[in-house]
């Protein structure tokens, strides 16, 4: 079992522990709340992603964007943010905004490996720029759901529950996100066996 202990204002006051699962709820809730009303309108769609990756020819883009909202996409079982194909590369600054909140959902309800994390590392290369564009949009609310959800996986990754490695949630996280945690809510964790 995982225990999350997270210090409430300063931290020589009450310490609350949480479970991972708790923890997730929460930031489940937080999540719908904060990207609340985010669209895809005026931006590039998953369909138009892959067709840009196709450098154009519809031919080959078969997905049809079926949602109506992005809270559609979180048990949609044609969206596959991870295929390959089109993706995250391939939208704009609205596109990745409105695409991103499916996705942390979608990790934190049921363990896949998704290419997300690097599409949220700040790296020091000719990408630099061009990440901090897609990332414009975000309120501080969102930013807080971000770096929050980073943290989440690398906690999550010490489970055999969850395929991913903790080192790359762990880099995206401190590159760039760290600094949208809420003072007091950086928990210590504690493993305890079952």
């Amino acid at each position: 079992m995982v225990l999350l202990r997270f210090h409430h204002g300063h931290p020589c006051n009450r310490i609350l522990v949480l479970t991972f699962e708790d923890a997730r709820d929460n930031l489940i809730k937080d999540i719908f709340t904060a990207f609340a009303g985010v669209t895809r309108e005026g931006g590039v769609s998953w369909r138009g992603a892959l067709i840009a990756d196709f450098y154009g020819d519809e031919s080959f883009a078969d997905y049809v964007d079926e949602d109506s909202c992005w809270q559609d996409l979180i048990l949609s079982r044609t969206w596959i943010p991870d295929s390959g194909l089109g993706g995250y590369s391939f939208l704009d600054a609205i596109g990745f905004r409105y695409y991103l909140a499916p996705c942390m959902v979608r990790n934190l309800l049921e363990p896949f490996i998704d290419e997300i994390v690097n599409h949220l590392t700040l790296r020091d290369d000719d990408f630099r720029e061009w990440r901090l564009e897609k990332w414009s949009l975000f309120t501080p609310d969102q930013a807080a759901c971000i770096a929050r959800f980073l943290q989440a996986m690398e906690i999550a990754s010490l489970t055999d529950e969850y395929p991913s490695a903790g080192a790359e949630w762990s880099l995206a996280l401190n590159s760039y996100w760290i600094r949208f945690i809420p003072y007091g809510s950086n928990p210590s964790l504690k493993i305890l066996e079952t």
